[in-house]
């Protein structure tokens, strides 16, 4: 292996065989499994223009209404995207979040002045 460094080599993953592979092919299916999806019964709007998901729940909201209180959305939507795009729910864009389904519950009820959280 003339050219190609030790340091290089030290820091390529160790290959799996094929048992390890199966192993870890079962654990990702069962952990998904277990993350079944449920939809917001306050803030599930028909309407709504986008989905929030925080966690294993999901909220359908406005998208017009996040941006107008949010910069961070506002910046977020003005962004093109990709033509293959990610999969829609019901025509809507999912977006990921990474807080609490009660943080967006609060803060989607503020929002909204329906607070049926608190």
């Amino acid at each position: 292996m003339q050219g190609i460094s030790g340091a290089y080599l030290a820091r390529k993953r160790p290959r799996l065989l094929e048992d390890d592979q199966a192993s870890i092919t079962s654990t990702a299916d069962s952990e998904s499994s277990a993350n079944i999806l449920t939809r917001s019964p306050d803030y599930w709007f028909e309407d709504g223009s986008i989905i929030l998901q925080a966690e294993s729940t999901q909220f359908r909201v406005h998208k017009s209404l996040l941006a107008r209180h949010s910069a961070v959305f506002k910046d977020m939507f003005e962004v093109p995207r990709p033509a293959d795009g990610e999969p829609l729910v019901e025509g809507c864009l999912v977006v990921h979040l990474s807080v609490t389904a009660e943080d967006v519950e609060h803060m989607i009820c503020s929002l909204y002045d329906r607070c049926v959280c608190c």
